[in-house]
């Protein structure tokens, strides 16, 4: 998504640390809503978020911003993702879906993360009926049609701009050889408010 945005001049480099602060305060506001949703506890609440602060601000070596990729760049489109779903409160609604098809194209492992966990929510939604067959099959239809009608409003706008076509198969190759190598990605910390989200989801 930044790199698109950088390419039309829409974005610049130097205001990416004052972006991941502003992140950081929106990720903070939904971690505290959605516990406190949840819980239906204000207190409950603000536990959640002064432990998020207490790890992203007291446990960590450094400032979280000299790492983008441990923080909201990769938390934040999960978090986002699970406030809409606890917003419309349908699993199967054309909004959150499309909603979820654009979160996909912020970071290659975002994207999977969440196409892996909305077909996983899917799948346990229609073992326990909370779904029907029909229901998931089209919602799955929907989520194939979205990210290719986002993905074409991505290419075509590159071509418009002179630039060449967004190459699908070389997406694929890159995304498994990230998959099976590593090729420059950090693990996934140990000390991080991630953990929260595996807690909500199960709850």
């Amino acid at each position: 998504l930044f790199s698109f945005l950088y390419k039309f001049n829409l974005f610049k480099i130097s205001f990416l640390a004052i972006l991941i602060w502003f992140m950081y305060i929106a990720q903070y506001f939904i971690i505290f809503y959605i516990v406190r949703l949840i819980s239906k506890s204000l207190i409950l609440g603000l536990i959640a978020l002064f432990s998020v602060i207490t790890i992203n601000y007291f446990s960590l070596y450094h400032i979280p911003s000299f790492i983008p990729q441990s923080g909201p760049m990769r938390m934040l489109p999960i978090f986002i993702t699970v406030f809409i779903f606890y917003r419309l409160k349908r699993i199967d609604s054309y909004l959150f879906i499309f909603s979820l098809s654009a979160l996909f194209f912020w970071m290659i492992d975002v994207g999977v993360y969440i196409l892996v966990s909305y077909f996983l929510t899917l799948f346990l939604f229609y073992l326990k009926k909370l779904i029907s067959l029909k229901k998931a099959i089209l919602a799955s239809l929907w989520l194939f049609f979205s990210l290719s009608l986002i993905f074409l409003i991505l290419n075509t706008a590159n071509l418009l701009s002179g630039r060449l076509s967004i190459n699908l198969f070389l997406f694929i190759l890159k995304s498994q050889q990230y998959a099976r190598d590593g090729y420059f990605m950090l693990p996934m910390a140990q000390k991080t408010y991630f953990w929260l989200v595996i807690l909500i989801y199960f709850i």
